[in-house]
């Protein structure tokens, strides 16, 4: 009975000392990942960082707008929209796949906007901005346009006093009405 009671208490103390390792490595300094240095595999110790590094300050916003086969320009819309939350987002959220989606590849091309980069309308990230504006026209029935432009606008999001930033405007893409810009791609 003393080697089960032993054994027990071993493996209740194994299990405190890995939870409280597993606890103490996820904060922010650096000074605790020294405990995954013991975890060759990345296994054992999760890496669970209750906050991230430098967590976002900002959110981006996709606008689009077209223009007619006359040459007129529609006003900006919204291609994206932050939903607001809602309790039930905490256990179910897929929404939040798209606007991650959308923010990861607006901050792809405000990099390479910054880094001067000539080559930004080549960009993956800039293709999936341009399908994802294609597919919203053509989800809307939108026929009667020669092309869209679409841009990437940075703002605070509930701090009102800050001004958005604008920070990529597309060239004009020409667009067909079939789910094709002219220049031949398709969704």
């Amino acid at each position: 009975m003393d080697r089960q009671k032993a054994a027990a208490r071993s493996v209740e103390a194994a299990f405190v000392a890995w939870l409280t390792v597993t606890l103490l490595s996820q904060h922010p300094h650096q000074v605790f990942d020294r405990f995954r240095s013991y975890d060759r595999l990345g296994l054992l110790i999760p890496n669970w960082r209750f906050f991230a590094p430098q967590p976002a300050r900002h959110d981006f916003h996709l606008l689009y707008r077209t223009v007619s086969r006359t040459g007129e320009e529609s006003e900006w819309q919204a291609a994206s929209q932050i939903i607001k939350r809602a309790w039930a987002h905490v256990a179910w959220f897929p929404g939040r796949r798209q606007e991650k989606a959308v923010f990861d590849i607006c901050s792809e091309i405000v990099a390479l906007v910054g880094a001067r980069s000539p080559k930004v309308v080549e960009a993956p990230g800039y293709r999936l901005l341009r399908n994802f504006v294609r597919r919203r026209l053509d989800e809307e029935g939108v026929r009667d346009i020669s092309g869209f432009q679409f841009l990437v606008v940075r703002y605070s999001g509930h701090d009102h006093s800050e001004e958005p930033q604008y920070s990529f405007v597309s060239p004009f893409v020409p667009y067909d009405g079939q789910g094709a810009t002219l220049e031949g791609e398709r969704v």
